[in-house]
């Protein structure tokens, strides 16, 4: 294509009139962007002369509209005035904007006469030429200006981050070439995000699980498949290695096989997996490949001698290339252990890498009690003796590296990771210090310059020949490239990016309502004399707490089993959600016994009926909204049911949510639920129609989002305040009703024991909170704000 191209009815060639060249297009290949120009004439002042640009397509608002004085120069001849403007016109995802120099000239004899000249920012007003333009595209709505246009193919500047091929945000499964492929699927990570490495000729290989397939991507961006999907079955690819001969090795969760492909991907075997299984955390005996099993194979890479090393989820094992499987470390159990690799320990093993000298990188997500999962960076060397490299803080608490997901090394041996949760790519010092080295830190798609080019989610990486970077990003929709430094010099540190803090209360007091419990509280509901009741799963009981801190049962306590009756009598089968009614009765979520119970005012236990052929399978967490109706929560697949005074039965919400955990109604009968969907906890509003909004969705925890996936208790205030209890970390959280959020009180105000673990809450009618723990239940008293 040539750097430039006009689309337009007529083009005049007047270079001679006005003294100038015209030569035709330069350099070929070069990636291009369409600009549209615009020139505006006063038609009752022909001197009057403005100028619009725009991307194609986009909107002239864009830039706006420019007032252009003709005064920069004339022409040879004297006949032809012009004036000169540079536009900078911004592009859809890119940071750098596409630069437009445009001449605009008059003939002085005849001032309705309009010729125009483009060029590239230092380019040669020769490469377009000058072109008459009529200016008869339009006129203004007040039929003062009219205008004429002119399109043209604007080369653009290789970027210091640019992308190879797939579409941003768009999933499925399609070759072709650039932005017509299409990789992943979204929300679908039951077997992993896309894995990339780099076979001999510079082309990217993609493990492309959710799609069953394996991908090559050339380096001009063009995607084939490889194999699976419609050219063999290959179930859940979740990793691939490809070694000198551009042999491309295949690690299969779905069914625990390594399979070797030949670089066409038409010569296939099984080079390991399919023997029988072993126990878990045992490390499993040293065994022929044939006779090894695989469980949950996280990821492969290739060492110096042809070893394949493979991750399970606690394990690194070894593939000799004599056939022979070994562990090197791990396998005795989950934890966070250095030290000789028979006793060391992981506990979630994300991502590998080989140096030439044999040493083996991972990232191990390893579990804090009270803080969730904090990522590692570890090392095994090569006498097997596991070291740990970087091991920060959990994001969510101010850790820098915020759930890794991609692993490399450089050809220095730097070690280079996605920083996932903060849509970074990072470089590990050998002094343990993290620099950033592309990527600003906010969640987008834009190409350009490392430190301004945006990122989302990124993932695998790989080594290009050369030393740029490939980048599996966009949640897996789509490949990136990181350009090698000029020079051929480790890429200059950029700003490390770092997380959104959230602000404490201050001034929040915490004291004990009660302590010692001898039973660990469920659900908790207030009764109008201002007792807490509460729900005893562990004992299959329902109590009531009085403020003087007296316990009584009111009914269960009688072992588990299903049984009405007098509550001294009655039978429940781990008893949770509690609501009471206007006329103090109480009822129960009896969760073993997939029903609901009611304790009527004298202490007696029935089971509620539901209409004929409505069940209630799994209930969770109750209320009773304005009009008397009994709100039931399903933990899963989550649904959330009415059941009306006189008996009917309706569906508020069918699906979209998992594990819902809590539920509180407000002042106008919206129902506010606690949930998880995608991974991600979630907040959302149920009106009485039935209608469904999203009040809260945050980062995944281990990307440093404010929740964990275990958000339980809910309550709302009577100015739509929300308060959620995170049994994850413990704390509480306000979520105002303009959207921001403070954490009201962390663990730590509850015990300095970590277990201290807040589960359901209340709000009080003086305004203070209540809430469980495992054998407590405390008072939280708010400041005045």
């Amino acid at each position: 294509m040539q750097w430039w191209s006009v689309k337009r009815l007529a083009v005049a060639v007047v270079g001679m009139l006005l003294g100038l060249a015209v030569a035709p297009g330069a350099a070929q290949g070069e990636p291009t962007a369409p600009i549209e120009v615009r020139v505006w004439q006063d038609v009752g002042d022909e001197l009057d002369i403005y100028v619009s640009a725009r991307p194609a397509a986009g909107s002239w608002g864009t830039l706006g509209t420019i007032p252009l004085a003709l005064d920069d120069g004339i022409s040879s001849s004297g006949q032809y005035r012009y004036g000169d403007i540079s536009l900078d016109v911004p592009l859809l995802n890119r940071a750098t904007p596409a630069t437009v120099e445009v001449r605009v000239w008059q003939d002085v004899r005849g001032s309705e006469r309009i010729y125009v000249s483009a060029r590239p920012a230092g380019g040669s007003w020769s490469t377009l030429g000058t072109i008459r333009l009529l200016l008869d595209d339009g006129v203004s709505s007040s039929g003062v200006f009219r205008f004429g246009d002119i399109s043209l193919d604007v080369p653009l500047p290789a970027e210091e981050v640019g992308t190879l091929a797939g579409y941003a945000g768009d999933w499925g499964f399609a070759d072709g070439r650039g932005t017509e492929a299409r990789f992943g699927r979204q929300y679908e990570r039951s077997f992993g995000d896309l894995k990339v490495d780099v076979a001999p000729d510079g082309s990217v290989i993609v493990a492309d699980p959710a799609n069953t397939a394996v991908r090559r991507v050339a380096p001009d961006g063009t995607v084939t498949t490889v194999a699976g999907r419609h050219r063999g079955f290959l179930p859940a690819p979740v990793d691939v290695a490809v070694d000198a001969e551009g042999s491309i090795y295949v690690a299969s969760r779905g069914d625990g096989l390594i399979r070797k492909f030949s670089s066409d991907g038409r010569v296939t075997r099984v080079i390991a997996g399919g023997g029988p299984e072993t126990p878990a955390f045992e490390p499993p005996p040293p065994s022929t490949a044939e006779e090894a099993y695989f469980w949950n194979i996280k990821g492969i890479a290739l060492g110096p001698q042809g070893d394949l090393y493979v991750i399970e989820q606690e394990q690194i094992r070894r593939l000799s290339s004599s056939g022979w499987v070994t562990t090197i470390a791990g396998g005795s159990g989950l934890g966070h252990v250095d030290g000789p690799g028979a006793q060391a320990q992981f506990h979630r093993l994300q991502d590998i890498a080989v140096d030439d000298d044999g040493n083996v990188y991972v990232i191990d997500l390893t579990y804090v009690l009270g803080r969730g999962a904090v990522p590692a960076i570890r090392k095994v060397d090569t006498d097997g003796v596991v070291s740990t490299l970087y091991r920060g803080e959990h994001p969510a608490f101010g850790g820098a590296l915020a759930g890794a997901t991609g692993l490399t090394l450089s050809d220095d041996g730097e070690v280079l990771i996605s920083n996932t949760g903060r849509h970074q790519i990072v470089r590990l010092t050998a002094d343990g210090t993290l620099q950033g080295i592309a990527g600003s830190g906010e969640d987008g798609y834009l190409d350009g310059p490392r430190d301004a080019t945006a990122l989302s989610l990124p993932g695998s990486l790989a080594l290009l020949p050369g030393g740029g970077l490939v980048v599996a990003d966009q949640s897996g929709s789509l490949l990136r490239v990181i350009a090698p430094d000029a020079d051929g010099s480790a890429l200059p540190e950029i700003a490390l990016a770092a997380g959104k803090s959230v602000p404490l209360l201050e001034g929040v007091q915490v004291s004990a309502y009660i302590r010692n419990l001898s039973f660990y509280p469920g659900s908790m509901a207030l009764d109008e004399s201002g007792h807490v009741v509460v729900s005893d799963p562990q004992f299959s009981a329902v109590r009531r707490v009085s403020p003087d801190g007296a316990v009584a049962t009111l009914a269960g306590a009688n072992g588990t089993g299903f049984r009405d009756g007098a509550g001294d009598e009655a039978q429940f089968d781990g008893p949770g959600g509690l609501a009471i009614a206007p006329d103090g009765s109480i009822y129960v979520a009896d969760y073993g016994n997939d029903s609901i119970r009611e304790i009527a005012a004298d202490g007696s236990v029935t089971t509620v009926l539901f209409p004929e052929g409505f069940e209630i399978p799994r209930p969770g967490a109750l209320a009773i909204d304005g009009n008397g109706n009994l709100l039931v929560a399903q933990l899963f697949p989550g649904r959330l049911v009415r059941l009306s005074p006189s008996g009917e039965a309706s569906v508020l919400l069918d699906g979209g949510l998992q594990f819902i955990h809590g539920i509180a109604v407000s002042d106008d009968g919206d129902a506010y639920l606690t949930a998880r969907r995608h991974e991600r906890a979630v907040i959302v509003r149920v009106t009485p129609d039935g209608g469904i909004s999203t009040v809260f969705q945050g980062a995944r925890e281990e990307h440093g989002g404010i929740f964990t996936l275990d958000v339980e208790g809910i309550a709302v205030a009577g100015d739509g305040t929300l308060y959620v209890v995170d049994s994850g970390y413990g704390r509480v959280v306000r979520i105002s009703p303009d959207g921001s959020v403070a954490i009201v009180v962390e663990q730590e105000a509850f015990s300095r024991v970590r277990n201290e673990v807040a589960d359901a809450i209340l709000l009080a009618p003086d305004g203070s909170l209540l809430v469980s723990t495992i054998d407590a239940i405390w008072k939280i008293t708010l400041p005045d704000e």
